[in-house]
């Protein structure tokens, strides 16, 4: 309940003509407001005027000879940063196991703030189921006060067979493309639950987004961004209603990429099966074109990644030339991981193979 005699210490004071209310008005009313409820002195509080600084008492090399080594423009203040960045990285290299520990810790919290994805915990999860299908149901699936609403469908065999970890499949084309498959139908008939979703703009998902305001992405996630998180959202739910402490992601075509990067953020037990479409993972039109998501390159990108991913079981396929395969093989030999890396594509009974033995195996 609110406290009525609180309401004397709420004031609005706004100018329609300023666009962020960054003037003077503003700030002074602002003074005013902290002077009469911070010092008890109602008076109001003028800004004093100032004199603009020259340039020549800014500028510590004004009317002077730049050194040689300066940086001369915009595009080679990128250039060094682009550069500064991947020293960085490339000193992370993990070759023992003091490296890994090390590289984890450093690249962690800087790929989780630019993926921004973030594992909810079970108690955050909703579901809202829609309507019965042949095996399963259609449901939509989120996170308590987040605003996501995420097509989901569940499949469950007869009878479960404990030798088959529950099965996240995310494909660019959504659920659709994914229902029917001799994938989903072998992996059923092996006795293994399957879940898939509608990622965000694929499948039942898609929907009008406007991202023409320059200033859009300043307050706003991108659609790979977002994908990453409604497939961390998935794994998690999956994970919670089947009661199983081991689960498997996989991810087809694009989707592949956006689940290596989801399973960096997913938490232990979960068995990545990713077909990473040749994706050119040193070049940065690649990420904007296909993979968009600021920072993510600065933050390690899939060097990053692979030492995130190394402790975990992996198949990844279809790897392009450009994927840091030593990273990820040598990542996977330190931190105790199975990491199975082809730079060609899998058949779906490989693929079914490779997720039913390693589930038996590991019992």
């Amino acid at each position: 309940m609110v406290d009525e005699s609180s309401e004397k210490n709420v004031e609005n004071v706004h100018f329609t003509q300023f666009i962020h209310n960054y003037n003077k008005e503003s700030r002074e009313a602002v003074y005013t407001f902290f002077n009469a409820h911070v010092l008890n002195n109602p008076a109001p509080v003028s800004e004093p005027a100032f004199r603009v600084d020259f340039p020549n008492e800014l500028l510590a090399l004004f009317n002077r000879t730049r050194p040689a080594n300066a940086v001369k423009d915009l595009d080679e203040l990128v250039d060094v940063m682009i550069r500064d960045a991947r020293t960085l990285t490339a000193r992370l290299q993990p070759r023992d196991a003091a490296d890994v520990a090390k590289a984890r810790e450093a690249f962690a919290e800087p790929l989780m703030y630019s993926l921004l994805a973030f594992r909810p915990k079970p108690a955050e999860l909703r579901a809202e189921k829609k309507e019965a299908v042949p095996m399963g149901e259609r449901l939509v699936i989120g996170r308590t006060g987040k605003g996501d609403e995420i097509p989901a469908v569940w499949l469950s065999p007869s009878k479960v067979n404990a030798d088959v970890a529950p099965t996240l499949i995310v494909h660019p084309g959504g659920i659709a493309s994914v229902m029917n498959t001799p994938l989903v139908k072998t992996l059923l008939g092996k006795g293994g639950v399957v879940m898939s979703i509608d990622a965000f703009q694929t499948g039942s998902a898609v929907a009008p987004r406007d991202t023409s305001n320059r200033a859009y992405l300043h307050f706003n996630q991108t659609n790979d961004a977002n994908r990453v998180q409604d497939i961390v959202t998935a794994i998690e739910y999956l994970r919670s209603r089947s009661k199983s402490q081991t689960v498997n992601l996989v991810g087809l075509q694009m989707a592949g990429v956006w689940s290596y990067f989801a399973r960096t953020q997913a938490g232990d037990g979960v068995n990545l099966a990713a077909d990473l479409a040749q994706f050119a993972a040193d070049t940065d039109t690649e990420y904007v074109s296909k993979f968009f998501i600021p920072g993510l390159r600065k933050a390690g990108d899939f060097h990053a990644a692979s030492v995130l991913n190394g402790q975990g079981r992996a198949l990844v396929f279809n790897a392009g030339e450009q994927f840091p395969s030593e990273w990820a093989r040598q990542a996977a030999k330190l931190a105790g991981g199975q990491l199975d890396l082809r730079n060609g594509a899998v058949t779906d009974s490989d693929l079914v193979a490779w997720l039913v033995t390693e589930r038996r195996t590991s019992r």
